[in-house]
């Protein structure tokens, strides 16, 4: 029994070791990139999504939450699109709402749920969403593509939430200030000191340019 045990250990080392490699990646990389790597090696979704929950559990506070406090206000009718899904727990959860899911990757489990897509170019009309929710997923340096993406596909006067690590940050106004040049109005900001999420309602037409987030790298063992 003894080997079992220690093979086990050493799969899960091993395992950790990927996470964190694939999480700095994921902060450092271009979005076409990390969308390339997930598309060549699609098990790698599995293994940096266990890792990420080992991360989550250690949180006291969850983005889930506030992401679904965020969900239950629209309408069934109104669509909703979860960016960088990850498990899409969203959709899992609130099976009612018009939830679409979309990231670079997915598992056998949740694949009728999720469309695999880059997050800078994603398969939907122009103003296709009333709301979208970005929950610790603007991940890529090409920060800019993905919020002109998101003013793209989102309605005029549509809400889109971002929730992020408060690390990101030097200071949660300075960054709501950088998202309004594309083309949003930040009307809410809450923070703690783990993650701070903001609401914008896109009210002009906009492109912006820049970096908006810092990279979020775990520290090596």
């Amino acid at each position: 029994m003894p080997p079992v045990k220690n093979h086990a250990k050493t799969k899960q080392n091993m395992n950790s070791s990927i996470f964190r490699l694939l999480n700095e990646e994921l902060y450092t990389k271009s979005s076409g990139f990390s969308a390339q790597k997930f598309k060549e090696s699609p098990e790698l979704f599995k293994i940096y999504h266990d890792g990420y929950k080992q991360q989550l559990d250690q949180w006291p506070i969850k983005p889930f939450d506030i992401a679904s406090k965020f969900v239950q206000q629209f309408k069934n009718n109104e669509k909703i699109g979860d960016i960088g899904c990850g498990t899409a727990q969203l959709a899992q959860k609130f099976k009612q709402c018009n939830i679409e899911s979309f990231d670079i990757g997915c598992t056998d489990d949740i694949k009728e749920l999720v469309r695999i897509a880059n997050m800078t170019n994603l398969p939907v009309a122009d103003e296709y969403f009333d709301a979208l929710v970005y929950s610790l997923s603007i991940m890529p340096t090409d920060q800019y593509k993905v919020l002109n993406e998101a003013h793209r596909i989102l309605k005029m006067n549509g809400t889109m939430l971002i929730i992020e690590v408060i690390s990101r940050v030097k200071n949660v106004d300075e960054f709501a200030k950088k998202v309004e040049k594309y083309g949003f109005k930040c009307t809410i900001k809450e923070e703690n000191k783990f993650f701070f999420s903001c609401e914008f309602q896109k009210i002009e037409k906009g492109e912006g340019t820049g970096g908006l987030l810092d990279p979020c790298i775990y520290k090596r063992r």
